[in-house]
């Protein structure tokens, strides 16, 4: 395999793989066989080359699509001389939709730190409704980034919908109950109090998501 080959679906793989989970063997070959189903969804995505091969791939999980894997014999022709990849430019573009993808996320725990401030100095003994409304906003926020920006997709399915509630509902109890242990109980300031348990659960969060919400 070429080195330019290797590299760039190296580096793809390991980030796709740990952002998305599961293991796309890959992430480069353009011979994919699509369900009848799925035409109208890969029609619409943004991109070229790469980049839309990539989309495609980011746009599995989302839109429950199973995803098989076929072992083919790779054979390139004189070292891949007629590739047209180019390891920068095209990586860059490639990456550049999981950069919106983490940026999404960092907005929304913007909105959810503003949010939650906002409702402790206005009901400084309610912090229920603090954490309740603070998540649910920030939570709506992230849905529509990745639904209209990041994914640009606004039919998704509904179940993944479901499940991604389901998860945020999880969350806002567990932080709610984490934040005012440490406050309450061990003394700690509600806001750093807030930061350690928002650090713990986006963990939680991020695997839920991949592989509950998205997993199929």
């Amino acid at each position: 395999v070429p080195w330019k080959s290797r590299l760039g679906n190296g580096i793809t793989r390991f980030f796709f793989g740990l952002i998305h989970g599961g293991d796309v063997r890959d992430t480069q070959t353009g011979l994919r066989g699509l369900p009848g189903s799925s035409i109208s969804l890969f029609l619409s995505l943004p991109g070229e080359r790469y980049e839309y091969e990539m989309n495609m791939l980011l746009a599995i999980r989302p839109n429950e699509i199973s995803l098989v894997q076929v072992p083919i014999e790779t054979i390139y022709l004189e070292g891949n001389r007629s590739s047209h990849f180019k390891v920068l430019q095209d990586s860059a573009r490639i990456y550049a939709l999981l950069v919106k993808y983490i940026a999404s996320s960092l907005i929304a725990t913007v909105v959810d730190y503003v949010g939650f401030y906002l409702m402790n100095i206005s009901f400084p003994d309610h912090l229920i409704a603090s954490v309740a409304v603070s998540r649910s906003v920030s939570s709506l926020v992230n849905y529509l980034i990745n639904r209209d920006i990041v994914f640009k997709r606004k039919n998704v399915g509904k179940m993944a919908i479901v499940r991604y509630y389901i998860v945020v509902i999880g969350i806002m109890a567990a932080n709610y109950g984490l934040i005012k242990l440490l406050s309450d109980t061990v003394g700690f300031n509600i806001y750093v109090a807030k930061v350690i348990v928002d650090s713990l659960l986006s963990v939680i969060s991020f695997y839920a998501q991949r592989e509950f919400v998205y997993h199929r």
